[in-house]
């Protein structure tokens, strides 16, 4: 068995279209991602994940913890290039060190969305799939502020997971120039320059039609045993299964999975106390980086 690791990572923020991105880079024909598109082998303890919030247990059983598991994913690919979808990377650079060190050709791609959207997106997608206890946002942000999250995985630390500034700062020096960061506003307004650009950065020829993936990461309560196979399973997997389906059946699913999805309510309080968090990191962002993520009144 090849010891190989793949060459490229799509390592965040989380709720920034890191799913719609790996698609599209996958959807080039020399380029691979493993139908688990986030393992999460990088970052993983020993002893596997532990963690103890909603829904927990289920992403302490599908994450990747098992070396040899986590190199079949890739195994007896052909493709140059061997996509790793892990959005938690950007925030443990322990993890990219090691990658660095087994791969030193890495190519790291981060996507970056407004820090306020995107906890407000992680937190209704959240809600609507039963998994955030909290009845708002702004009490979600005090239990994480006040370290009662601590244990819980990362997807429900909504501020740790905005913090990009901070992020960006401790991964350039490993990364240098393979280090690509891409606004989420350009991605979805202008999909195929990025994707095109991000092939070149992988030394893959540009000249190939750019696929657009379908909506991305819109999952049901994985409470439901049927629908989570459907539509949480691995992306592949859940693609055949669909295709096989009667079409009728397949879009009243949809649609129960579309009236499942939480709507937040207007939390101006929650918003502004995520700007006050964020000021110092986004200024950050702009003047060393110049990169504006511009935040809705």
């Amino acid at each position: 068995m090849s010891a190989r690791i793949p060459n490229c990572f799509v390592a965040g923020a989380p709720r920034c279209g890191t799913t719609f991105l790996s698609l599209a880079l996958a959807a080039h024909p020399d380029a691979y991602v493993c139908d688990m598109k986030e393992p999460h082998f990088f970052g993983a303890p020993p002893q596997g994940y532990h963690y103890d919030g909603p829904g927990d247990s289920y992403l302490n059983g599908t994450w990747v913890s098992d070396e040899e598991r986590y190199l079949s994913l890739y195994r007896d690919r052909a493709e140059r290039v061997w996509i790793d979808g892990s959005t938690t990377l950007m925030f443990w650079p322990d993890a990219v060190r090691e990658i660095v060190r087994r791969q030193p050709e890495a190519t790291f791609f981060v996507v970056l969305r407004d820090p306020v959207a995107r906890a407000e997106s992680a937190y209704t997608r959240h809600r609507g799939q039963g998994l955030e206890p909290a009845p708002r946002l702004v009490d979600a942000i005090d239990d994480e502020l006040a370290g009662r999250r601590s244990t819980w995985s990362p997807g429900f630390r909504y501020v740790e997971q905005g913090r990009y500034g901070a992020a960006l700062d401790e991964l350039e020096p490993m990364l240098g120039q393979r280090l690509h960061v891409l606004r989420f506003d350009d991605l979805i307004a202008a999909p195929e320059p990025s994707i095109r650009a991000a092939w070149r950065a992988l030394g893959l020829a540009d000249d190939v039609e750019v696929v657009i993936p379908e909506e991305t990461n819109a999952s049901p309560d994985v409470g439901n045993r049927l629908l989570t196979y459907l539509f949480v399973r691995p992306l592949r997997i859940r693609s055949a299964v669909a295709a096989r389906l009667p079409e009728r059946l397949v879009e009243r699913a949809k649609a129960w999975r579309a009236s499942q999805r939480a709507t937040t309510d207007d939390d101006t309080e929650a918003r502004n106390r995520l700007r006050e968090i964020y000021a110092d990191d986004l200024r950050r962002l702009e003047q060393r980086r110049g990169i504006v993520l511009a935040s809705r009144p």
